[in-house]
């Protein structure tokens, strides 16, 4: 259906007379200020009342005005003035029934027909559309015509081979029949496509960003290996929105690994902390080979790929349905992977997302690399700190860390109220020894000694140390009297019992000691130094009496002075009644 211009009509109706062509020109401008229209179908008859052609519809504006709408068949020259009009309409133009009859048809110059039809033959819809379009376009024109509103809709159709994109609007003319215009917008969808491409372009680019600021961050003022890993694999399949991304680290085994990194769009899919022992990942094969070369490993479809049997089954058996795997490499060794899974469908990993797993990859291989060195760092620290306050030979804490943990726990248990003991020790004729069997037989007595400590002072807060050569202090929290007596006898023995060889004293073929305890209540008023000097007389007075023996210092709390030999003692300690104190027997 074509729209007459002012001029096309006019040179056509030259006998019509002025007053057609005032309407035509009133119809122009209403034409252009976008008023509807509706007509009749008039007679062009001639001065003498013969009829000549039907020269189209005349159209009545909203205003009031009419005008032409060339459609009839009329002379040659009225077709060739019509065709000349319809193909400078660049849409094209069909007035359609309600039940989906075409009355007229006129193609515009920038849509091309799904079919060949004759313009004026007046077909159904259904032969000019694809079955699911027409329906569309007769659901629409009923919409019109049931509402009075214009409709408009955008439909993609097929045309020899060729993907077109149109933009239809159906607009009412009266309560059956509706103007329907196409206008061919590919190259506007095709525009719009391109946007949103480009759109979504920016949006992943930014994302990708922000995930590797916050995963530099992280790196930058975390320590922690283990947080750097899960917020990378975490922001990482937020942004990809993947079934899983996890991090794999190879255990040095033939083939094994364990996932030590994931996070998961559902808990089913969860590999954390899962063992992988696979011959496909052992260190001689390909695909390890290729990881180790940097390779990426990008597969769109696991069931479809190349790849070899006992790969594709390992994929498989993780339900895995799309991978994309990149290596973590330190140095010129594989240390894991970075890697993607996609598990309900095939999936196309774009560039982008290859770009961003790439320099994740790269930013936890400095995360690693970083942590690696502060743990070696925190080691070496670690190895100083025990060279500074444990002795070198024995492993024993040196007298430094036992002045410093003996003020500690005195001020602790001032304020806890609670008892603490101390045991001096001393190797017996220890000079005699070391003269007998010289300086390396008598260094190996001394760590043989501090081993049989060790292995009878086992409670975490009791502290054993070398106080100096051949002298051993043991530091008792929370411990009374009683409790100090069964620890001292209990070392006592362990060394006794180790028969190591003295030989350098008459009747004394094993390394013996003799121990002094002392046990107080700390107080802020007393120091520490004085229990020290209370061990150290109970010592001195072991040694006296014959070494081979445990003395209790006088001043201890609710104790008189005992001795034990290693024979027979019975150690009297004060009557609950008088001292608040207990008994304690030895019979040995």
């Amino acid at each position: 259906m074509g729209l007459a211009s002012v001029e096309g009509a006019a040179a056509w109706m030259q006998g019509a007379g002025a007053g057609w062509h005032n309407l035509l020109i009133g119809y122009r401008q209403a034409m252009e200020a976008g008023q509807s229209i509706e007509g009749l179908r008039p007679i062009v008859s001639s001065a003498q009342g013969k009829p000549l052609c039907c020269l189209g519809s005349t159209v009545v504006l909203a205003n009031g005005q009419t005008g032409l709408l060339l459609e009839g068949q009329g002379s040659a020259e009225e077709d060739s003035h019509q065709q000349a009009i319809l193909s400078a309409i660049p849409d094209l133009l069909m007035r359609m029934t309600r039940e989906g009859q075409c009355l007229y048809l006129g193609q515009g110059s920038d849509v091309v027909l799904w079919r060949d039809l004759d313009p004026r033959q007046r077909a159904s819809i259904y032969d000019l559309l694809p079955y699911p379009l027409a329906k569309k376009r007769l659901h629409y024109t009923q919409q019109a015509l049931a509402t009075q509103t214009r409709q408009i809709y955008r439909q993609d159709i097929e045309v020899a081979g060729q993907l077109c994109h149109e933009e239809v609007r159906v607009i009412p003319m009266n309560d059956g029949e509706v103007l329907v215009i196409v206008r061919d917008i590919t190259a506007i969808a095709e525009a719009e496509r391109k946007l949103e491409e480009q759109t979504n372009l920016f949006r992943q680019q930014a994302q990708r960003d922000r995930v590797l600021a916050e995963v530099t961050q992280h790196i930058s003022q975390s320590l922690d290996l283990q947080e750097v890993l899960n917020t990378a694999v975490t922001e990482l399949r937020a942004m990809m929105q993947a079934s899983r991304v996890m991090v794999y680290r190879f255990d040095g085994s033939e083939g094994g690994g364990r996932v030590i990194a994931e996070a998961v769009s559902q808990p089913t899919y969860s590999l954390r902390q899962v063992q992988v022992e696979d011959r496909c990942f052992a260190v001689s094969s390909p695909a390890v080979q290729a990881y180790r070369q940097g390779r990426i490993h990008r597969v769109a479809d696991v069931q479809s790929s190349g790849l070899s049997p006992c790969y594709r089954a390992m994929l498989t058996q993780l339900g895995v349905r799309a991978n994309l795997g990149l290596p973590i490499l330190q140095g010129a060794t594989l240390w894991g992977l970075l890697v993607c899974h996609q598990c309900d469908a095939p999936r196309s990993w774009s560039d982008l997302e290859v770009e961003t797993l790439s320099q994740l990859a790269n930013q936890l291989a400095i995360a690693i690399q970083k942590s690696e060195l502060y743990e070696q760092v925190q080691q070496v620290n670690q190895e100083l700190q025990h060279l500074a306050t444990h002795d070198k030979l024995t492993g024993l804490a040196n007298r430094r860390y036992f002045d410093d943990y003996l003020d500690q726990v005195w001020q602790r248990l001032t304020h806890e109220r609670t008892p603490l003991s101390l045991v001096l020790l001393d190797i017996d004729h220890f000079k005699r020894y070391n003269d007998t069997h010289g300086h390396l037989a008598g260094d190996d007595c001394i760590e043989q000694v501090a081993m049989a400590i060790r292995r009878s002072i086992q409670r975490p807060a009791n502290l054993a140390a070398r106080y100096g050569g051949e002298e051993f202090a043991i530091i008792l929290p929370n411990t009374d009297l009683a409790g100090a007596v069964r620890a001292a006898e209990r070392v006592r023995q362990t060394i006794a019992q180790a028969h190591l060889p003295h030989g350098g004293i008459p009747n004394q073929p094993y390394v013996t000691v003799s121990l002094g305890i002392a046990t107080t209540q700390p107080t802020a008023l007393q120091s520490p130094h004085t229990l020290i000097d209370q061990a150290d007389q109970a010592l001195y007075q072991a040694k006296q009496q014959g070494r081979n023996r445990y003395i209790i210092a006088p001043g201890s709390a609710e104790t008189a002075l005992a001795t034990h030999n290693g024979g027979h003692l019975s150690i009297a300690v004060a009557p609950p009644a008088q001292k608040g104190g207990h008994e304690v027997q030895h019979n040995h």
